[in-house]
């Protein structure tokens, strides 16, 4: 199987920086919950159950069958040991942030050292009561995000969180508590993963699963044509025509949580003030390069995802090249400086987008110089710390279409991204969190959404569609609405 996005070779989490780990974190790892096939279902992993004995806090009841692929049982210590290290260490996720653990009673006031997490106990050794800050109904839902893997304590207590990212744990030998134990490591060609017979929710039926990286859509297609490769998750839709012939797959274009976006990073002079971000937005034609670039496989969108794109006072930044030049002059920004787009020219449909994207700027007068480069080199830039590393990108995926709250991850202040935190922006996201009122958090999340909107770290494209391939013969496999969840229930998938 394979994914046509970037994939980190990293098991540590801190590292967790992509959606192709997705894609085998669920093989290999368990998080207190997961994700169901149905949207906004949550189900039972590592925790058999959970009660929300308090309006901040949570008990969960461990499988007392689970354990490590080394053959240690798995423990409510692992679970405390898990939450307090990301606590600690905060700083040290160089991805996405571990918000579920920060969110623990007391987390704050252990960053940057080594004392106990107040908020977090193991009762006994199957269960573990948390306590939260504050209340917070988005809690499940952001357990079940890939950072949130539960991890060994003693695979990893003796490590220096300041290695934990390049350790042979993350790099080498990992252990796993997943339905697949890790094979075999080919970097930038293939990860091996054998079935855990052990498995505390059964044994997988299918014995191998092999997760093949780098691939371009062309060839994916071709071995998805010779049976090299039997599934193939979030392709460009407009391969859909090229495998209608091939009996053995089924193929099914769906709407799923990514989005495709011009990424700023705001704290660089070029597009520090928010009229050059949105002279972008007016300036690139983003409906026609859907429609022609991607056969209309997607929504536009002038806000993230998951928020209501229907809030009357949100500006559609519909295309409006002499409007665009207009917010550029009175940024007084300088035409003569060209702008450098770096981007990973091993995504698929980036080389056309970028294109796309400079062409319509230079016609107002920006100069874009295109960088493309592979994958290892941009991920650099996006998480160097320097302001000079880019102005401006290309990003995609993510998960910001499952709700609101999803896209909060990407603005608090130990995130790299965009650089863009705003206070009020932070305490809205809270707010939305506390409320349980449907109609409440829905006035809550419209200003967050007017905030986003005018402020414009990103320019949010569209919300992507993506051709998913399965082969006929495989039961008990369906595509859930975050495509990189799919391998979620990856041990109860047979072959007929």
């Amino acid at each position: 199987m394979t994914y046509p996005g970037k994939f980190s070779f990293n098991f540590h989490p801190v590292a967790d920086s992509d959606s192709g780990q997705q894609i085998f974190y669920n093989l290999f790892y368990s998080n207190l919950v997961r994700r169901g096939s149905s949207a906004g279902t949550i189900v039972a992993d590592l925790a058999s159950t959970w009660e929300n004995v308090a309006a901040t806090t949570y008990t969960f009841r461990l499988n007392d069958k689970a354990k490590w692929s080394d053959g240690q049982p798995v423990t409510a210590d692992d679970v405390v040991f898990t939450a307090t290290a990301a606590a600690q260490n905060a700083d040290k996720f160089t991805g996405y942030t571990p918000t579920a653990w920060l969110a623990i009673d007391g987390a704050a006031a252990i960053a940057g050292t080594t004392k106990p997490l107040t908020g977090i106990k193991a009762v006994d050794p199957h269960t573990v009561q948390i306590t939260l800050a504050a209340p917070d109904s988005q809690y499940l839902t952001t357990l079940a995000n890939a950072v949130h893997v539960i991890l060994p304590q003693h695979a990893l207590a003796a490590v220096a969180p300041a290695t934990w990212a390049k350790s042979a744990f993350a790099t080498q030998t990992p252990i796993g508590s997943g339905p697949y134990k890790l094979a075999k490591v080919v970097p930038d060609q293939y990860l091996e993963f054998a079935a855990n017979m052990d498995y505390y929710q059964g044994a997988p039926k299918i014995k191998k699963i092999f997760v093949k990286t780098g691939m371009t859509e062309a060839g994916i297609v071709n071995q998805l044509k010779t049976g090299e490769l039997d599934v193939a998750l979030g392709m460009d839709p407009t391969n859909q025509s090229l495998l209608a012939s091939t009996s053995r797959l089924k193929t099914s274009v769906d709407v799923g949580v990514g989005t495709m976006y011009i990424q700023f990073r705001v704290d660089n002079p070029q597009v520090a003030d928010e009229r050059v971000r949105q002279a972008f937005y007016y300036g690139v034609d983003r409906a026609s390069m859907l429609k022609s670039l991607f056969g209309n496989a997607g929504k536009v969108l002038w806000a993230p995802a998951g928020f209501d794109q229907t809030g009357a006072d949100l500006n559609h930044y519909d295309y409006d090249p002499a409007k665009a030049k207009q917010l550029l002059d009175a940024a007084n920004f300088d035409y003569a400086k060209p702008l450098t787009l770096p981007y990973a020219s091993t995504e698929s449909g980036w080389d056309k987008i970028a294109a796309t994207i400079k062409d319509d700027m230079g016609k107002i007068g920006v100069n874009i110089t295109l960088a493309p480069m592979d994958e290892t080199a941009w991920s650099s830039k996006l998480s160097d710390p320097n302001p000079n590393a880019f102005s401006v990108t290309l990003n995609c995926c993510g998960t910001e279409g499952r709700s609101p709250d999803a896209s909060s991850v990407y603005y608090n202040k130990t995130f790299v991204g965009t650089k863009y935190y705003n206070d009020q922006l932070i305490g809205l996201f809270a707010a939305g969190r506390a409320e349980s009122d449907p109609a409440k958090q829905a006035t809550i999340y419209a200003q967050a959404a007017k905030i986003l909107n005018t402020a414009v770290p990103y320019n949010w494209l569209w919300a992507r569609s993506g051709l998913n391939v399965l082969p006929t013969a495989l039961q008990g496999a369906s595509i859930y609405q975050s495509v990189i969840d799919t391998t979620g229930n990856a041990w109860q998938w047979s072959l007929r």
